[in-house]
């Protein structure tokens, strides 16, 4: 993603590009280098994403343990955002001895093009809404909607002012669809959707097999994480006690019976 957003940002002259930094995978000296060289190409125009860190598979590639506890993956993403932070601020050379770094006459030149880079972050996780009220710009989630959308705004721009007396920004995706007309789009949308449907036929039964709250609680049950699954285990029993038993499809059941049997088996 830093190649990637050095090129584009060459070729530029009005888009913002975040670049995304796992914090596990890459030494902080190095991020914190290439971003303010990457910022100096792009006049003030690039920003970092944030990631902590969670998917098992990813640190297998890289022949690293994945630290179970949600705290653990945050602290070191926290120290390595300050140390990035103090190489793009600091004059001359300084040395760190923390938790996970110890580091000695560390120096960062050239500074970013015009003071620190915005962070952006995606924290999901308890402690990945406080990572991100704490120190990002922007906060980054997917909404359903409007409505529900004020909310999420509501709850996390609240929690960064509130607790760290910091305004946070939020961002969200989105599907354009423009046409002349509201009528010429909806009719594009509609077509681009049943291609959609015709190229990726079991598309439509993972999405609605998702959106199903039942199995959804189910899936969540899956995770390795104990401090996610315990976190959620409000959520996962709202779900269970919300239906009426004798009128579930087997279907549902299957998935409510598994799901309530992981907690059990947690202690939950």
């Amino acid at each position: 993603p830093t190649v990637w957003s050095a090129g584009l940002l060459a070729e530029t002259k009005r888009i913002f590009v975040f670049a995304t930094i796992h914090t596990a995978f890459n030494h902080p000296i190095v991020a914190a280098k290439q971003m303010a060289t990457v910022d100096q190409i792009a006049h003030g125009r690039a920003g970092i994403n944030v990631v902590a860190g969670w998917n098992q598979p990813e640190y297998e590639t890289f022949g690293m343990d994945l630290p179970q506890s949600h705290d653990d993956r945050y602290a070191l993403a926290q120290e390595w955002l300050d140390i990035v932070k103090k190489i793009w601020t600091t004059p001359g050379k300084f040395d760190w001895d923390g938790k996970f770094f110890q580091l000695q006459h560390v120096e960062g030149m050239p500074k970013p093009y015009d003071g620190m880079l915005p962070v952006l972050n995606a924290g999901s996780s308890t402690q990945g809404r406080a990572f991100a009220a704490k120190n990002a710009n922007f906060v980054f989630t997917i909404v359903g909607g409007p409505d529900d959308g004020a909310e999420v705004v509501k709850t996390v721009t609240t929690q960064a002012k509130d607790e760290y007396h910091r305004n946070a920004g939020v961002l969200t995706l989105g599907h354009c669809v423009v046409r002349p007309t509201e009528k010429e789009a909806q009719e594009l949308a509609q077509a681009q959707l049943k291609n959609f449907m015709k190229l990726a036929p079991r598309r439509g039964k993972e999405t609605a097999f998702i959106r199903e709250p039942t199995a959804a609680a189910w899936i969540v049950t899956l995770t390795a994480d104990k401090d996610q699954l315990n976190q959620l285990t409000p959520s996962i029993k709202s779900v269970i006690a919300h239906y009426d038993y004798t009128k579930l499809y087997y279907s549902q059941f299957f998935w409510v019976e598994m799901a309530w049997e992981r907690l059990r088996a947690e202690d939950l």
